[in-house]
């Protein structure tokens, strides 16, 4: 692969050494990626401002696209921040709880072993019963700036 973009780089930039932009490419951490950019070959992709992949959407609040880092196909996107909480929750309830209810008794607990012993319940008991969950607050007014694949910000599920 060497070759043929040392081949490509010396047809494109016959007065430049070709070894010297093979350095700065390698350096990159996509050297095809920035072949492509530095031939006029790459073609940027579409990217919508908002995402539609739910392991963004639970985790971050309308977050909405800024750039796109085609050498490391990354998408940097802002979103507005609020506070979280986890805690252990029957699997079978009938809704979430909401940020400002009180905590389960177990909810300190992270291992779930440790949240067994506290209920008096195996592990295979406590395993079948409960959950540990993350519930959100609702948005503050600040704004914070994150980094997640392209594949994943365009993730449809």
């Amino acid at each position: 692969m060497e070759k043929l973009i040392k081949a490509l780089l010396e047809d494109r930039f016959p007065d430049v050494e070709s070894s010297n932009l093979l350095t700065v490419i390698n350096a990159t951490p996509n050297p095809v990626v920035a072949t492509e950019i530095l031939t006029g070959l790459y073609e940027y992709p579409e990217v919508p401002e908002t995402t539609q992949s739910s392991q963004l959407l639970k985790r971050y609040h309308s977050p909405k696209f800024k750039s796109f880092d085609p050498l490391r196909n990354e998408v940097r996107f802002e979103y507005r921040k609020r506070k979280s909480r986890e805690d252990w929750l029957l699997k079978d309830r009938e809704s979430d709880p909401a940020f400002e209810d009180e905590p389960s008794p177990i909810a300190k607990h992270y291992w779930y072993a440790e949240a067994a012993v506290v209920l008096g319940l195996s592990i295979d008991e406590f395993k079948q019963k409960y959950e540990r969950i993350t519930i959100y607050d609702q948005p503050n007014g600040l704004m914070g700036q994150d980094d997640t694949s392209l594949d994943e910000w365009l993730r449809q599920y």
